[in-house]
């Protein structure tokens, strides 16, 4: 299977099954040809943060294949890096070990990408204001991004794409390059995700270690499921002062 950018999705296909090794019994019957893999119930959505330096392409491969991942969704503004040129986008789209993998690529920077908070900056300052408690400037404009018509529709493609994935077993993953989600634009795109009932994991770079996605303690969910970063913080506590 040929892998694709973003500007064109292609319908996901169904893998044959591998032959079962087990001699059939009568107690064990061989599945029929046409059976399909197990679905995931409910589909589950995962995040990786690839690093700006030192992490293999093959190394990301080979946890994606543990995981049951069959497409990328690249949300890096831009998909080119001098320190790891095995990210870059031409890479992707045209690797041969993620074909053989059976791994899609599609690059949605310019939809889901970090710099879409600009636009929210000169347009929309009131949307802004409204997440007034989430103290990062970035992502305060990128959390008003994230609730406009554009954003909605992109994230409704991504979830049409992994309920088709997850039907024939499968998911999908979304990347960026910031390893720490904490400190990552997906970070808010998994917050939406979560509000609407979605399962989110966040994979490390090492094999089957996930965390699951928990709503930004600033954040709660309003009206049409989305995600307003308006709730006060707690207080911090603070340590007795002792002069002896």
């Amino acid at each position: 299977m040929s892998a694709c950018s973003a500007d064109c999705f292609e319908s996901p296909g169904h893998n044959s099954s591998a032959p079962d090794s087990t001699p059939a019994t009568e107690c064990s019957p061989s599945p029929p040809p046409d059976a399909k893999p197990p679905g995931i119930n409910p589909p589950e959505i995962l995040c990786i943060g690839i690093g700006y330096i030192g992490f293999a392409l093959r190394s990301l491969i080979y946890l994606l294949h543990v995981m049951d991942v069959s497409c990328i969704i690249d949300v890096r503004d831009r998909p080119f890096s001098e320190r790891s040129p095995q990210f870059d986008f031409k890479n992707m789209i045209s690797n041969v070990e993620l074909m053989d993998a059976d791994i899609r690529y599609y690059w949605f920077g310019g939809s889901l990408g970090l710099d879409r908070w600009k636009d929210m900056q000169l347009s929309n300052k009131d949307a802004v204001k409204k997440h007034r408690h989430m103290q990062i400037p970035e992502f305060q404009s990128y959390a008003a991004y994230m609730t406009t018509p554009h954003s909605k529709g992109v994230l409704a493609d991504i979830k049409l794409l992994a309920r088709g994935e997850a039907e024939r077993g499968k998911r999908i993953v979304i990347m960026c390059d910031e390893e720490m989600f904490m400190r990552c634009h997906r970070r808010l795109i998994a917050d939406s995700l979560v509000a609407q009932g979605w399962i989110v994991l966040h994979m490390s770079q090492r094999p089957k270690e996930c965390m699951k996605h928990k709503l930004w303690g600033v954040g709660r969910v309003g009206p049409g499921g989305e995600v307003v970063y308006d709730v006060p913080p707690p207080p911090i506590a603070k340590k007795p002062v002792t002069y002896w």
